[in-house]
């Protein structure tokens, strides 16, 4: 049973508009009687379950219901001009009944049970919208208002902003605080409210983000309150600063990356043009080197990477300075017959790095004594000379740790101990010696060549001939032996050349096993045996001649003194 209301004529005529029942216990609206003049019913703090008994106020534009146990909006159809509606603090779940208010101005919503903003289309004089400690999760409802200067959604269950559009031109205040808001890019469309004077984030996880504050300030120009907190000019000026720094540092990581990308890509397409060339059973395309060079050459903290060939090497201007090359999927044939130039264009280098080059003579590591100041020397473990020779370590030491380039101090990262230095020196002393006596007899013969260092190669020396002074026998008869020597050399030469040449046409060089590793055919006996036979007589013919030698040049001096004392008996 409703209860009715009337007040008497001195009440109506002292507040004619105005009617205030707050706080007095009603279970449900009043009958309100002879007011035909209210425009404001403050029914707040009640336990009214229902809006009922609205008609015959026509003029009504204040009704406030707040902190009451209303659960649905309905029975205001009769209030056409309403403007201002509190329904804050009740038990309502679902946005309706609102249709017939085209003019409400302020709607008051907040800490109710809603889950959804819906049912707004018709408000659309709305300027005020509070929705604040209610269950929403999106906002999409609120798009098409394009009058709201006003919208709290604090205490809610949101987490993106997607919905907000730029047609929310007048939205000058928006409260999204204690929300569920985690990063910037969930909230990335508020960018687009140029009229917006106040943002709040407040406990939400966003608000830890370095940059947050820039961000928003350097975005809404006319910001003047973020988080409570009142944005100046001067904070405006630093945070675009700032925020423009950001963005250079970004678009440089995206070239960095970009570059990387590129880099792999031709790394991958040198990689697999290697594979193909030795026939390597790992032919697979990489998708990342698809359309790409296959090959690549860069600096990165003083170390020049060489992949695929030396082509880019010479005709580029290196600005940076280089102290150690590392060389991959380059044919060690093409290193060699360019070595002069990178040693020239490159003059400082201090370690070299071989791996998959197809380095597999000894003869390879000669060419690399001309860098004076190289301190470290490394060739992979799956390159030819590295499996096939157990010597090549010992040789690199004693070509490269010479009188002229004493700085070599690593191979494969194993330091050069004085030990290992004699070792290798008496193990290749009499390839010295031989080297020397080669000079002598054949200059030009292929054997010179390959057991010859550069220096060595290059190096003019004057043979003495000590016919000239004494006609000995024993002269004449090493003039003798020479000639015999030269002979057999000839022969043995000629006959290593058709050896190196049926070698050549049968050999099958290839890669194999998860390492990439190269495979060669072991050359036929009698080859071997030829080699070795012609080095036995080249190595004895050299001792003999440095013997030779050196009985002569302990006899010399008393040759000339026979030869001065002969003379002055003879002028005397």
């Amino acid at each position: 049973m409703s209860l009715t209301i009337s007040r008497s004529e001195e009440d109506r005529e002292s507040d004619p508009d105005r009617l205030n029942l707050d706080k007095r216990g009603l279970k449900s609206c009043p009958i309100i009687e002879n007011e035909p003049q209210l425009r404001l019913i403050n029914l707040q703090q009640n336990d009214i379950r229902e809006i009922q008994h609205m008609v015959g106020f026509r003029g009504l534009v204040f009704l406030d219901l707040f902190d009451n146990s209303i659960q649905n909006i309905s029975g205001l159809e009769s209030v056409p001009f309403l403007r201002v509606l509190l329904l804050g603090k009740n038990c309502i779940r679902h946005i309706g009944g609102l249709d017939a208010l085209q003019y409400l101005d302020v709607l008051d919503l907040h800490s109710n049970m809603i889950t959804a903003i819906e049912n707004l289309d018709k408000l659309e004089q709305l300027r005020v919208l509070n929705l604040a400690g209610n269950q929403i999760k999106d906002i999409c409802g609120v798009s098409h208002l394009a009058r709201l200067e006003d919208l709290n959604l604090r205490q809610n269950k949101i987490s993106s902003c997607s919905c907000i559009t730029k047609n929310m031109i007048s939205l000058h205040r928006l409260n999204l605080a204690q929300n569920a808001i985690k990063n910037t890019f969930d909230v990335y469309n508020l960018r687009t409210l140029r009229n917006l004077n106040e943002l709040t984030f407040v406990g939400n996880q966003i608000c830890k983000q370095s940059q947050h504050r820039d961000f928003w300030i350097s975005e809404l120009l006319a910001l003047r309150i973020l988080d409570a907190k009142r944005v100046t000019e001067e904070d405006k000026r630093q945070s675009i600063l700032r925020i423009r720094k950001e963005e250079d540092k970004r678009r440089e990581a995206e070239r960095t990356h970009k570059l990387q990308q590129e880099k792999e890509g031709r790394i991958a397409a040198a990689a697999v043009q290697w594979r193909k060339r030795f026939n390597s059973t790992k032919t697979s395309e990489d998708p990342n080197g698809e359309g790409l060079p296959p090959n690549y050459v860069g600096i990165e903290n003083e170390t020049l990477f060489i992949y695929g060939d030396l082509s880019d090497v010479f005709e580029r201007a290196w600005m940076s300075s280089v102290s150690r090359i590392h060389f991959q999927y380059v044919e060690f044939d093409e290193i060699e017959a360019n070595i002069e130039k990178i040693r020239k264009r490159f003059h400082s280098i201090l370690s070299l790095n071989f791996v998959d080059t197809g380095i597999s003579r000894l003869e390879h590591i000669n060419c690399l004594s001309c860098f004076k100041k190289l301190e470290h020397l490394s060739i992979d473990e799956a390159e030819p000379l590295v499996r096939n020779n157990r010597l090549w370590q010992p040789y690199a030491v004693f070509r490269l740790r010479s009188p002229d380039n004493v700085l070599l101090k690593t191979i494969n990262g194993v330091d050069i101990s004085v030990a290992a230095l004699n070792q290798a020196r008496a193990q290749f002393a009499e390839l010295e010696t031989l080297t020397d006596t080669l000079e002598t007899l054949a200059p030009n013969s292929r054997v010179h060549i390959a057991v010859s260092s550069p220096k060595i190669c290059n190096k003019s020396r004057t043979v003495e001939k000590p016919q000239d002074v004494v006609q000995s026998h024993s002269a004449r008869s090493a003039r003798h032996r020479i000639a015999r020597s030269q002979s057999a050399m000839n022969i043995g030469s000629s006959e290593s050349k058709r050896s190196e040449t049926r070698a050549r046409s049968g050999r099958v060089t290839s890669r194999h096993g998860s390492q990439g590793t190269y495979q060669v055919r072991t050359e036929k006996s009698e080859h071997v045996s030829l080699a070795k036979a012609f080095l036995s007589v080249a190595l004895n013919t050299a001792i003999d001649e440095k013997r030779k030698r050196t009985d002569f040049n302990q006899v010399w001096p008393c040759v000339l003194k026979n030869i001065a004392l002969t003379v002055y008996d003879d002028y005397g």
